[in-house]
């Protein structure tokens, strides 16, 4: 028989096998699905427990999913201004406070002033609550307080409205509580009705173990927490508004690397949250549900950044995963055959491998009294997103993990006030429609690899941005935090290298997908690595200023497959290195072109090949497709009309061109002007790939440029 935290192990190996497997480049990398040894201890109880995804990890147990009693049997509790009245032999009332000390089902009804429900029954007892059009006030403590039992579940009856509140001031006693309902074992949330809670002390609703709901229309105000967890937080479905001082959801073991997750399989939330809008301790996995989150006040509220702002891991909140408890990392997955997904067969038994909270030497992701984390959905280890609808405006990073973050499917609209998508190590984007109005850098990790879905985003800074790699080593092809005792910290977590110096471990590959990167003053596609393009759509708008580059990496770079067309300035440009089924062309500009400029690249027979119009301005442009090869005769053009709305035609015809050149495509990189003539310089800018001067951004000086027309046509 599994634990019920089993799956926890499970899923964190399998997102790192995920990584892996982005790692080789691998076409329509995806999840893998989990054994199916994962069962609760409850799942045990019933053949009919459910989950709403197949690959979802916990599953929910028939006691969870059950919101029915019977009236008839059920012990009524009928509250009335300062006391109560009961005809259930497990229920004792003292003036305000009524003890419940057995197990059975309990009907709760009517007001209470200020008094208490507390909970203290037998360890192996299971206690239900049926709250029927229930208001509890309490001014020193916990409205509902779990003292003790096996579980207890808080059913909101159909069509009721219940009311639970605390006061600002609790008198302390053995049980520590700290939320208007509170309890020190297991919690159960479900039912259709509805609940309304002010936490006035701390948290709205807290446990000491597992919080579950699949249920009820819930709204929390709190001057913590909304919803907490400590040992887990599952939700499986519900309605939520929640207003929160700190997080909006949060899992906050730290003592246990099996606990502090939080799994969410559906539901609609709307979540403004002081602090994280979603924060797991440890895994935070999400299958489907609809997401309305504003975390620190939003964007707006986003600090100022300078160039050597010392990365993820120097961030409020940030955790760092440690060397896998001294453990050997597991070995690769065998790779899957073209087009094959991953299957649970081929997957080991690697339940002692975890990254253990205990060994993280950085600001927990849980409370802290001197920083407060303002991200929009944060994970400690392993971040998992399959489906669902996100609306994030976050102060912070929208969507943030320590270690992995993997993204199969679902749709975003994200406004950030720091990075849209950040990973201390891994960034899989495997599926889903992501728009990023509003960023400093789109998407950071170490290593970053797209193959597939639609991701388009604005940032000030980097859009692509893979650094922080030389703070891991490979150990078995998976990336494990470095012993970070003989470090510089600040140089050492997400910083840059040295000029010129290709930093380990870092890597951007794109195989599949649709990505555009719009920049203002910072790299299109920054890696302090490699660039690798085998497949997809990479559309690049980078900034003008002399400083940056549309595609600007330190180690090596490749395209084998797909489209790429980056347009950026002359001071840092780089090109790509093609293979031999591939060709590039660089051209270069006497001067900047407007924002606005149509380039358009067609046959000697005037068919289109490749065109874009810039949505910034830009002196280079770089264009790589599967349509062009070494020998072909090209034609570039500007202006002109074409025969489609699109962003980017790979085919169809040009009208009122302008014609800058034809060129005769090399097998390398064909680096010409715009008059079509060679350039003697080699691409790449003066600064060499993903390095640049140390500073300030703001203060640096930059080449100054001129916007002007285009060169003269040379026919």
């Amino acid at each position: 028989m599994y634990s019920k935290y089993s799956f926890h192990r499970r899923l964190t190996l399998r997102l790192l096998c995920i990584a892996l497997c982005a790692c080789m480049a691998l076409n329509g990398c995806s999840s893998t699905s989990l054994p199916d040894d994962t069962l609760s201890s409850e799942q045990e109880e019933t053949d009919d427990s459910v989950s709403s995804s197949e690959d979802s990890a916990y599953t929910y147990s028939d006691y969870e999913l059950d919101d029915s009693f019977d009236r008839q049997s059920a012990a009524s509790i009928i509250l009335s201004g300062s006391t109560a009245q009961s005809n259930g032999s497990g229920v004792s009332i003292n003036n305000a406070t009524v003890t419940i000390s057995k197990e059975g089902c309990y009907l709760i009804s009517g007001e209470l002033e200020d008094g208490q429900i507390i909970v203290d029954a037998g360890d192996s007892d299971k206690v239900q609550l049926v709250l029927d059009n229930a208001s509890i006030h309490c001014s020193t403590g916990s409205a509902i307080l779990v003292r003790n039992a096996d579980k207890v579940k808080v059913t909101l009856a159909a069509d009721s409205e219940n009311e639970l509140s605390d006061g600002t001031e609790y008198q302390t006693d053995d049980d520590n509580p700290d939320a208007a309902l509170f309890s020190k074992d297991d919690l159960v949330i479900n039912g259709s009705g509805s609940l309304t809670i002010q936490g006035n002390y701390k948290h709205g609703i807290a446990g000491n173990d597992d919080l579950v709901i699949t249920g009820g229309r819930l709204t929390v105000n709190s001057l913590s927490h909304a919803l907490r967890g400590k040992d887990s937080v599952a939700i499986l479905d519900g309605t939520f508004v929640l207003t929160s001082q700190k997080d909006g959801i949060q899992a906050s073991n730290t003592e246990d690397s099996t606990k502090g997750w939080v799994q969410i399989d559906g539901g609609n939330f709307t979540i403004q949250s002081s602090g994280d809008g979603i924060q797991a301790e440890t895994n935070l996995s999400i299958y489907d549900g609809s997401f309305t989150i504003t975390s620190g006040g939003g964007a707006v509220n986003g600090a100022d950044h300078t160039e050597n702002r010392g990365g993820g891991f120097g961030r409020p909140g940030g955790n760092r995963p440690d060397s896998a408890n001294g453990q050997t990392p597991p070995e690769m997955l065998s790779q899957p055959a073209e087009g094959e997904q991953s299957s649970s067969e081929n997957e080991s038994d690697y339940s002692e491998f975890i990254f253990d909270p205990d060994d993280f030497d950085d600001t927990s992701t849980a409370d802290s009294d001197t920083t407060v984390s303002t991200k929009g959905i944060k994970a400690g280890n392993a971040l998992l997103i399959q489906q669902g609808t996100f609306v994030i405006d976050s102060a912070d990073d929208a969507i943030h993990s320590n270690y992995s973050v993997t993204i199969d499917g679902g749709s975003f609209q994200i406004s950030s006030g720091d990075d849209g998508i950040h990973a201390e190590a891994y960034l899989n984007i495997n599926g889903g429609t992501t728009t990023i109005a509003e960023s400093y850098e789109g998407l950071e990790a170490a290593q970053i690899h797209i193959s597939g879905g639609t991701t388009q985003f604005f940032s000030s800074d980097d859009g692509l941005n893979a650094a922080g790699g030389s703070s891991f080593e490979l150990v078995d092809g998976l990336l494990v935090l470095k012993d970070t005792s003989s470090y510089d910290t600040e140089q050492t977590f997400g910083g840059r290298g040295g000029m010129f110096e290709v930093e380990d471990n870092c890597d951007i590959t794109i195989s599949g997908g649709n990505l555009t990167v719009t920049t203002s003053n910072g790299d299109g596609i920054d890696s302090n690595g490699s660039l690798n393009v085998s497949g997809g759509t990479v559309l690049v708008f980078g900034s003008s200023s002399g400083g940056e580059g549309a595609l600007d990496y330190t180690g090596s770079s490749s395209i084998s497959g797909g489209t790429l067309v980056a347009l950026g300035s002359s001071g840092m440009a780089q090109s790509m290195e093609p293979d031999d089924s591939h060709a590039t062309l660089m051209v270069t500009w006497d001067e900047v072109q407007p924002t606005g400029t149509r380039l358009t690249l067609c046959t000697q027979q005037g068919e289109i090949l490749c065109s874009l119009q810039s949505t910034n301005s830009f002196q280079t442009a770089v264009i790589s497709t599967d349509s062009l090869s070494a020998g072909q005769k090209v034609s570039l053009y500007t202006s002109g009309t074409v025969n489609s709305d699109s962003q980017l035609l790979t085919m169809g015809t040009l009208s009122d061109g302008e014609l800058l050149c034809e060129v005769t495509l090399a097998e390398d990189v064909t680096n010409i002007s715009s008059d079509g003539s060679q350039r003697s310089s080699q691409p790449g800018g003066s600064f060499g790939g993903g390095q640049r001067p140390q500073g300030d951004r703001k203060q640096r000086p930059q080449q100054e440029l001129t916007i002007g027309s285009s060169a003269e046509s040379n026919s």
